[in-house]
């Protein structure tokens, strides 16, 4: 008996707490309050016979005026990335080293085309053509990555047309 009467006070608790799978709200951060401003005297004036227009409200000097938002600097056109600044002989040289590379690859590419080639053989084609367009694009932000890209595309280049000979 007793054992009923404390799972019947266990489903009590539970069902008197709420769902269990309901998700809590949290309470929101309250903004702080504006400043108090002190009432305005009210001023009684006789009803004319005629109704004027009505009157161009001045700023009184005891209103508090809105601060300007703050200015937003503007935007960089494209993000400072972080990386290996390169001195103007290491930035001529990757460029060489990319602009050999990929017409290498470009003028392979443009041999093995006018041959037959195997099915299997084609993801290879993709994949270089895959290289040299990220190689192509990796050419304004990273010089390096653009040569070694491009090198990669001449290698796998050479070695599809040497399997194809």
């Amino acid at each position: 008996m007793t054992s009923i009467r404390l799972i019947v006070v266990l489903v009590a608790a539970v069902l008197l707490n709420g769902c269990w799978f309901k998700k809590k709200s949290t309470p929101k951060p309250q903004l702080p309050a504006a400043p108090a401003q002190a009432p305005r005297a009210v001023q009684t004036r006789p009803t004319p016979a005629a109704p004027k227009a009505p009157a161009k409200r001045r700023p009184t000097a005891s209103t508090p005026q809105a601060a300007p938002p703050a200015a937003i600097p503007p935007r960089a056109a494209e993000p400072q990335s972080l990386g290996r600044i390169l001195s103007p002989d290491e930035r001529s040289r990757y460029l060489d080293m990319y602009e050999r590379s990929s017409s290498a690859a470009r003028e392979i590419l443009s041999g093995l085309r006018v041959r037959e080639i195997p099915t299997e053989r084609r993801e290879s084609i993709g994949r270089i053509q895959s290289f040299l367009d990220q190689a192509h694009e990796a050419l304004t932000s990273d010089l390096t990555a653009a040569a070694q890209l491009a090198y990669r595309a001449e290698v796998l280049a050479r070695d599809l047309a040497r399997l194809l000979q």
